[in-house]
């Protein structure tokens, strides 16, 4: 039986617990009403949005006619106190439910804004086994696409392409967001995290609900300054849309030419042409297969030929020559599509812009003593 809980002891978001009764002193982030239909036919409102407070935050729905005091205001950005609200788990997570029992009183400005101290993660930590996450992103690409959210029911599709210097992933959205503006940069609370499977990949998206919140930022490197590592991709349920790797280059293997159509850039085989433009030309991209090691793992990856020379009338044999010269040995950060493989792990890359060369690698390192050494005997 729950206890009617009308004291001025207030519990912080980051100590609550599920099938509680709690007072709770917060600011509202945000506010949305929403509508449905019970058994009867009987159309009713309610609303959810998002609390703070200087520990954490926590979604809540209002349902019902909770009392406020004549001087309280239960808008957005008000910091209120709420007495008699109940602690409950939904979807694997708490929030908060606010109904007839609850008192709602003016709170004082007292919640400091948490959205600097909430903990991001960034796009290279997804792993798909989350349900939601919270991420500082920039956003590359935004487009609008006519669809069908319901059969029969047109609707636009809002899609985001968010970056940070692990990786990129999209963000979908059938309500249009003022924040999501190609340039922006973006904090983004309470996303949900879904898994596309297209024939045999799959690959990680993230999807606005009633409880994300969205909100411009001025930086969003200061918590993602960690590159995800080979062996960690091992532990993903799918994967972003790209991943950023840092790794040392320990074999140049061979050119290997990838042909794709002149007009929807689709790949297609040496013996095939494109489905859909069979009169259509081919473009030919050459690519560097490459083994790169992050001393967690190895993986292989595609260096564009027209990375380590311009020259369009070398033989493959003098391009791996030059490969071997260039990548051999040297610590390279390099950002593409990974695909698990028969070796492992594939990173695709699509251009110059996705490869750079750092420095020698410990590896670049004990290739020259060992050359002294064969060298001084």
């Amino acid at each position: 039986m729950n206890t009617f809980k009308n004291t001025d002891k207030f519990t912080k978001l980051s100590e609550l617990k599920s099938n509680t009764v709690v007072n709770i002193s917060v600011k509202i982030l945000s506010k949305k009403q929403r509508e449905y239909t019970n058994k009867a036919g009987t159309k009713s409102t309610y609303f959810i949005g998002v609390l703070e407070d200087e520990s954490s935050t926590i979604s809540y729905k209002v349902w019902g006619t909770p009392k406020i005091d004549l001087d309280a205001n239960f808008d957005e950005g008000r910091s209120v106190l709420v007495y008699n609200a109940m602690v409950k788990e939904w979807n694997s997570k708490l929030e908060i439910n606010l109904n007839n029992n609850t008192i709602i009183k003016k709170g004082e400005d007292i919640v400091q804004s948490t959205k600097k101290k909430i903990k991001y993660g960034s796009i290279g930590e997804i792993s798909g086994k989350e349900t939601t996450v919270n991420i500082k992103a920039g956003i590359s690409k935004y487009n609008i696409i006519e669809t069908y959210k319901n059969p029969g029911q047109p609707s636009k599709l809002y899609i985001a392409k968010l970056e940070d210097n692990t990786g990129s992933i999209d963000l979908m959205s059938f309500k249009e967001q003022n924040t999501l503006k190609e340039g922006n940069k973006v904090g983004i609370i309470n996303a949900t995290v879904s898994v596309r499977s297209f024939n045999d990949s799959k690959t990680l998206r993230l999807i606005v609900n009633d409880y994300t919140d969205i909100f411009i930022i001025d930086s969003i490197h200061e918590e993602t300054t960690t590159l995800p590592q080979i062996n960690d991709i091992f532990d993903k349920v799918a994967m972003p849309s790209s991943l950023k790797i840092l790794a040392d280059v320990i074999n140049v293997e061979r050119i290997i030419a990838k042909l794709s159509c002149s007009i929807c850039k689709r790949y297609v085989s040496a013996d095939k042409r494109c489905a859909e433009h069979p009169d259509a030309g081919i473009n030919i991209e050459k690519y560097i297969k490459c083994i790169i090691d992050d001393n967690t793992a190895s993986a292989r990856t595609y260096i564009p030929v027209s990375f380590v020379t311009s020259d369009e009338h070398l033989t493959d044999d003098d391009i791996i020559s030059i490969g071997q010269m260039k990548l051999l040995f040297r610590k390279i950060r390099i950002n593409g599509k990974v695909k698990i493989s028969d070796y492992g792990i594939d990173i695709y890359t699509a251009g110059e812009k996705d490869v750079e060369l750092i420095d020698e690698s410990a590896y670049f390192t004990q290739h020259i003593k060992k050359m002294e050494s064969l060298l001084n005997d």
